[in-house]
């Protein structure tokens, strides 16, 4: 829910054409990418770190050649799991949301075909842990 003083806030920044953060309305958050190619203390190759004004994200990916799955012989198995750096209960389950989120946004918009991970059928497939 949001308050009276809340709501009175937003609408004189949309009239005033400030964002409620002080950017013009045109004005961008500063975008930062940064690819780990080799090992740099925390993070290995396959990580990339994302910046988005504030907020940072660190994404890893990890694959492993495992025998699948004896009812889909030529998918590779995709896992996310996510960690936030809230602390506590709550942490977990949105960790847990999230996590979720994701998957059911790849699986579910065919960004990644799991039978492209299939190395031969019964006997290797790569899996990703994302």
């Amino acid at each position: 829910l949001t308050t009276n003083i809340e709501k009175e806030f937003v609408l004189e920044c949309i009239l005033s054409k400030v964002r409620c953060d002080g950017r013009q309305l045109f004005d961008y958050r500063k975008l930062g990418v940064i690819m780990f190619k080799e090992e740099v203390e925390v993070v290995d190759a396959g990580s990339v770190e994302v910046s988005l004004g504030g907020t940072r994200v660190l994404a890893r990916i990890k694959a492993d050649i495992v025998t699948p799955r004896p009812d889909r012989p030529s998918e590779g198995p995709i896992n996310f799991r996510v960690d936030t750096s809230i602390k506590g209960e709550e942490s977990r389950k949105l960790s847990t949301e999230i996590g979720k989120l994701f998957e059911k946004i790849i699986k579910g918009s065919n960004a990644l075909d799991p039978n492209s991970l299939c190395i031969t059928t019964g006997k290797y497939v790569w899996a990703l842990n994302c």
